[in-house]
């Protein structure tokens, strides 16, 4: 129904009662169809998926009833209950054998008696070394054992700081947004003009040139601000978390850091690439993700990037803390990154492709044309080099 309308509410009436008729003489039960219907939609993939085949495979005519669901997920629990108790059981064994023969539980930082989040070395380790090490070793990120990842830990222990999901020791600025790591405040932004070298086809053709990524640098004798914005990014089990993003109109290719990856539950698909600096100094991508983002000022754009894995994106940006700038018509809810004169972690390269898709008509200069605020659907966007000619 488009407007008010006698007739066609007449004709609605008619219709339902009509099939209402229809259905009462088939002698289906309507109440049992849709509690059915509710309680399959709230079933997992695997146990809908076997309900399905049930149904399907079943020699009756009739449509299946609440009993039939009844039994069947009755018969269903009980199976997962016999095998969950079953894997319990050998863990505990081992795990009585490892105790028997280590004499305790062994430090993976030190190899001292006791856990690694106790341990006093590891703990006055910055939080920057506590993450790399984590990383490396292969750590779960919330209770630091080594034999399960973050998405199996069954840890419910939260970050004392900023109640996330993962240890204490490892919340830093940029991913877990809180406080920047120690020691890293007067760290300075590598030279990031990069080449990767993808194998994805396995039967490449002779004479393809590798991709090449150019990213804009800074050096340690003059701060830069660079375009940064915090976004939203989905997890694996469909929360939103605030990440810090770097946008590289000159970067052909999208990255991410490790910690994000793990931090969110994405799912890895091995892609070895080959990302080279200035002066041959590179490192290797082995997995791409796709990572879902939305705008924090724009909730109706979201956008599904693909992003190859690094251990680091770039170090803290701006490499030092720069004075606030004032905008007259510009706000803090205006900005993409409303800390973005602050040193922070960057979890996110957003190459050209992205670029061009956030990118809005607005641009804004100051008096002399050394700061250029720039318009997107992640809010304004800062470029500028402190102290000097416009940097951009």
């Amino acid at each position: 129904m488009i407007g008010e309308s006698a007739t066609d509410i007449k004709k609605l009436l008619n219709t339902t009662s009509d099939c209402l008729e229809s259905i009462k003489n088939l002698d289906i039960d309507l109440g049992s169809i849709l509690i059915i219907h509710i309680i399959t939609e709230k079933l997992d993939k695997v146990t809908r998926r076997a309900w399905e085949l049930k149904v399907s495979s079943d020699s009756k005519e009739e449509l299946p009833t609440f009993d039939d669901l009844k039994e069947f997920l009755v018969n269903r629990f009980r199976a997962l209950e016999n095998l969950e108790t079953r894997v319990e059981r050998v863990p505990n064994t081992t795990r009585a054998l490892h105790v028997v023969k280590d004499k305790g539980v062994s430090c993976a930082f030190c190899a001292g008696e006791h856990r690694i989040s106790s341990c006093p070395k590891f703990i006055n380790e910055s939080t920057e070394t506590r993450r790399n090490f984590v990383l490396k070793n292969k750590l779960c990120f919330i209770c630091l054992l080594s034999n399960h990842s973050v998405k199996f830990c069954k840890n419910t222990f939260k970050c004392q700081v900023c109640k996330r999901r993962h240890h204490t020791l490892l919340h830093s600025q940029g991913v877990f947004g809180s406080e920047v790591g120690e020691g890293s405040s007067a760290a300075r932004a590598e030279s990031s003009s990069v080449t990767y070298e993808g194998n994805r086809d396995a039967n490449k053709a002779e004479g393809s040139k590798p991709h090449v990524v150019s990213c804009l640098a800074t050096g340690s004798r003059k701060t830069v601000l660079l375009a940064t914005a915090l976004v939203k990014a989905e997890s694996r089990n469909g929360t939103y978390h605030t990440v810090r993003a770097l946008l590289d109109q000159g970067s052909q290719g999208s990255f991410v850091t490790e910690a994000l990856v793990q931090y969110l539950g994405l799912k890895k698909k091995p892609s070895k690439n080959k990302v080279v600096g200035v002066g041959d100094k590179g490192t290797t991508s082995t997995a791409v993700v796709v990572i879902n983002l939305h705008s924090r000022i724009n909730p109706s754009f979201q956008i599904k990037v693909n992003a190859y894995v690094l251990k680091s994106v770039t170090s803290l940006l701006p490499s030092a803390k720069v004075a606030r700038l004032e905008w007259v018509d510009l706000n803090d809810n205006d900005m993409a990154d409303p800390e973005y004169f602050i040193p922070n972690r960057i979890d996110v390269l957003l190459g050209a492709e992205v670029y061009s898709q956030v990118i809005q008509h607005g641009v804004k200069k100051n008096a002399n044309g050394t700061l250029l605020a720039q318009e997107t659907t992640l809010g304004w966007v800062l470029s500028a080099q402190m102290g000097g000619a416009f940097f951009g």
